[in-house]
């Protein structure tokens, strides 16, 4: 997702990448970035538990939520060793996320869509018209 958010095109500055981040891992580690993975490859004893129960539920056929649970888990696998092309699902193109409740990364974003604990956010259709001029927004909620 990182890596589709920095080639969406337009440089922001450091007010929307951590300081210092040379690199995804870098980028995640990052304080305020992602909660629960300052301190990666250990991770926060709330995440930890996200992630066993998440593959509990994956791997126990008994359970009526397993088969959506093992094709997220063979997804989140498939992305993280870049296997599968990443497409943008914000016909604006996102440019930012932040945890949810953490706030709007800018005056000039907008959000697009909660998922996961995740809010993602495009741009505003005027600033995108002031640094990108011939890109076509058509996302209704980039619109303001």
């Amino acid at each position: 997702m990182a890596k589709l958010l920095r080639s969406n095109g337009v440089v922001l500055g450091p007010q929307i990448t951590a300081r210092g981040a040379v690199s995804l891992t870098t980028l995640i580690k990052a304080h305020k970035q992602i909660d629960g993975f300052e301190k990666y490859p250990q991770i926060a004893a709330k995440q930890k538990e996200l992630l066993t129960r998440t593959l509990a539920i994956a791997n126990d056929g008994t359970d009526g939520r397993s088969e959506r649970h093992r094709a997220y888990v063979t997804h989140a696998i498939a992305a993280a060793r870049r296997e599968v092309p990443e497409s943008d699902p914000c016909p604006t193109k996102l440019y930012a996320w932040r945890t949810v409740g953490s706030g709007s990364p800018g005056d000039n974003f907008v959000e697009f869509q909660r998922k996961g604990g995740q809010q993602f956010y495009t741009l505003a259709s005027a600033y995108l018209a002031r640094v990108m001029p011939k890109s076509v927004v058509t996302h209704q909620g980039a619109n303001r």
